[in-house]
């Protein structure tokens, strides 16, 4: 039997401070059936240099200058250039972890019979604290996609980065999944989207293979403006108009992992300009409609839900969203503790609510 091998692509642009720190992990877990391939993406500081230096102490890591086309092009660049059974998307800006596991990958592929996509466990990093994606979850050899993916959107084993996946690389050739290079934000979420559509088996590897560093400096996930905010909504209600014109039995779950989208963006939009109901709103408002028309039962997916939906009874759409947005954007510019505490009131005002109705 021919050994598994994996391709690791890394669009890098301007991470000069992360790079180093990136490949170091990938060469502490590399063996002989892992190849690198950083796609320098124009950079104008030492990114393309780090790559160039690392490429000449390790055969395995090739790297690809091109001129600034953005993140999708870079990932497509590597793609037609690897050779790996399974291709790999990783961040140069994210790490692999210490303790090993790649020993322990190889075997779970080769025992789960080369599905077309392997999901990977991941722990979030942020001010110095881990946060495990997935716990408790024992491994998943080998099943049928269609059939479990609700069940895999309620554990938060499929999200929707696209390196805390392993892709069969044939599969993503054959079906022509691809990122989008005009998109400059939502071009994950839409991959990971048209990758649902057309995956038939999946496996489940439990073990950390990936450390995902949040709100990072320059990242594009980090800014939001209102050019960005536009093309998320119009995206996002693209995908939704789709999924309920379609006749696709998976109809529920892939509403269901569109919400996570839905959350991400809400807050921006509703926390300021209350009286102003903008055309992104509008959007929003349908889309949240067709949520509910559709019974999709977002407290299985969505953290804070339960709190967003009180404040949504309690005070209407508009009002209980613009007060969920400012509580979830102090969340994000401060810390986990502040947002833990003012979720801690809204339960008590709903358990308030409750006795007095």
């Amino acid at each position: 039997m021919m050994p598994i091998s994996i391709s690791i692509i890394i669009p890098a642009f301007n991470i000069e401070k992360y790079l180093a720190v990136c490949l170091d992990s990938i060469v502490n877990q590399a063996n002989d059936n892992i190849e690198v391939i950083v796609v320098n993406d124009g950079s104008s500081d030492k990114t393309g240099g780090i790559a160039d230096s690392y490429s000449l102490r390790y055969s395995f890591i090739n790297v690809i200058h091109q001129s600034n086309q953005g993140v999708s092009a870079a990932r497509n660049r590597g793609l037609m250039n690897a050779t790996g059974d399974y291709i790999w998307f990783v961040d140069g800006d994210d790490y692999l972890p210490s303790k090993s596991f790649t020993a322990n990958l190889f075997k779970f592929l080769r025992k789960s019979e080369h599905p077309d996509l392997i999901f990977l466990n991941m722990s979030y990093y942020h001010n110095g604290l881990f946060h495990n994606k997935v716990t408790g979850l024992q491994p998943i050899y080998g099943s049928c996609l269609t059939i479990d993916l609700l069940v895999l959107i309620s554990y938060r084993v499929l999200m929707s980065h696209p390196c805390d996946k392993l892709i069969k690389r044939q599969k993503l050739l054959e079906e022509n999944i691809n990122f989008l290079p005009n998109l400059i934000v939502a071009e994950d979420f839409l991959w990971n989207y048209h990758l649902l559509l057309r995956t038939d088996s999946y496996a489940w590897f439990p073990d950390i293979c990936y450390v995902y560093r949040t709100n990072r400096n320059l990242s594009a996930s980090s800014t939001i403006d209102e050019k960005k905010l536009d093309i998320i909504v119009n995206v996002l209600y693209e995908v939704v108009d789709e999924i309920i014109m379609s006749n696709n039995k998976n109809k529920v779950s892939l509403l269901l992992f569109s919400s996570a989208v839905w959350f991400h963006v809400m807050p921006h939009i509703y926390s300021n300009k209350f009286l102003e109901f903008n055309n992104n709103k509008k959007k929003l408002k349908e889309i949240m409609s067709i949520y509910d028309s559709q019974n999709i039962s977002l407290d299985t997916y969505v953290n804070g839900y339960s709190t967003y939906s009180f404040l949504k009874k309690y005070f209407g759409y508009n009002f209980g969203s613009y007060v969920y947005a400012r509580i979830i954007l102090v969340k994000r510019s401060y810390s986990f503790n502040v947002l833990r505490f003012l979720l801690d009131i809204m339960e008590k005002l709903k358990v308030i609510y409750v006795r007095k109705s």
